[in-house]
């Protein structure tokens, strides 16, 4: 009988550990189906990230493509300009006495007033005499020379100054015409 006791203990231990066995294998394998899941959800959204990262690359290079366009198209816009309006200063400096004085002229009849300083350029002493000031509507001019400024006028009075030189004339519609093309570029 003891022998059956221990027989009948023995396989009772022998059923209770294959039993657990099984559990363990069964609940190894739910595991394994669990982390399998998890991993291919990983592996989802994993490949959801890199595409929505790639996608973000994408855009973000297309942006800098577009803008790097902008700013070349604005460089060569810019250095156009620049030869225009050299060759504009360089036309209006260097070019005929009469066509100098027909700007100048135009520009004291605009904003000259009778009593007014006309300071002129040294550089435009001859073309700019007492005599061609006599001429003009605008009446009892004083001329002074300076070699302060390259070309153009400056009236003065008691009450104001009005820059009238060739470079703050051009840098003045350089700065106008750049902000017009700066806003059609963008």
């Amino acid at each position: 009988m003891e022998n059956q006791i221990v027989t009948k203990i023995i396989e009772d231990a022998e059923t209770t550990a294959a039993e657990m066995v099984e559990g363990a294998k069964a609940l190894a394998a739910a595991r394994v189906l669990e982390v399998e899941k998890r991993l291919e959800q990983g592996k989802a959204d994993t490949i959801e990230r890199e595409k929505a990262r790639v996608a973000a690359e994408i855009t973000r290079r297309e942006h800098l493509a577009k803008s790097l366009e902008r700013r070349e198209k604005l460089a060569r816009t810019q250095e156009a300009i620049t030869q225009i309006f050299e060759g504009v200063a360089k036309g209006l400096s260097s070019g005929s006495d009469k066509d100098f004085q027909k700007l100048v002229s135009g520009l004291v009849s605009r904003f000259g007033k009778d009593g007014d300083t006309v300071i002129v350029a040294k550089a435009d002493e001859k073309r700019l005499s007492d005599a061609f000031f006599k001429t003009l509507k605008v009446k009892n001019l004083k001329r002074v020379v300076s070699d302060k400024i390259s070309s153009g006028i400056i009236l003065e009075n008691n009450i104001s100054e009005t820059r009238l030189t060739l470079d703050e004339i051009l840098a003045e519609l350089r700065e106008k015409l750049e902000l017009e093309l700066s806003e059609q570029l963008a």
